[in-house]
């Protein structure tokens, strides 16, 4: 009796991974800058997108210095980049409403 042999492929290689959790991030901090009601689901992103996007934009640099990717990593290098700008402007201009607010 022969035995079954399956070709087990990876579904999503590195590079979908980190396109698609750009593309996330970046839609989640943008949900959170312009309050649009279409987009408002994507909201609970703009917290990781605080969090993670500026240590995921590293690596994805790291990985285009070493590595020499080229599109989807440097395509997601810069949704990262925008989720970062987009949540430390959030994020600085929350704060100095909080701030004049209690002085």
């Amino acid at each position: 009796m022969k035995t079954p042999h399956f070709d087990l492929r990876l579904i999503f290689s590195g590079d979908t991974v980190l396109m698609i959790l750009s593309i996330l991030f970046f839609i989640g901090s943008l949900a959170e800058f312009t309050q649009w009601q279409e987009i408002q689901t994507f909201r609970f992103f703009s917290t990781f997108a605080l969090l993670l996007s500026p240590v995921f934009l590293l690596l994805s640099c790291l990985e285009l210095v070493r590595y020499r990717r080229l599109k989807r990593t440097f395509f997601s290098a810069l949704f990262f980049l925008a989720a970062t700008i987009l949540s430390l402007y959030i994020l600085i201009h929350a704060t100095g409403h909080l701030h004049r607010n209690t002085i």
